[in-house]
């Protein structure tokens, strides 16, 4: 079952991690998971849907080990 491609620019994802002030690592896997869950069909044009696919990514992440810094 093909459900989508995640593509992830590395000199991107260096920069927004400078910018959000956390490590590559974080930011990287948070693209990758963000990424993911359009695949899955969430999206996040309104408060609503933002607030419920970052607790859906937040979730992944800690359940991954990678936490907030």
């Amino acid at each position: 079952l093909f459900i989508g491609s995640v593509a992830v620019c590395i000199k991107r994802a260096e920069e927004q991690a400078e910018e959000y002030g956390h490590s590559f690592k974080r930011e990287l896997f948070y693209l990758i998971t963000h990424g993911v869950f359009h695949c899955l069909g969430y999206d996040h044009m309104t408060d609503e849907e933002r607030a419920e696919m970052r607790e859906k990514e937040e979730w992944v992440l800690g359940k991954l080990g990678i936490m907030r810094e």
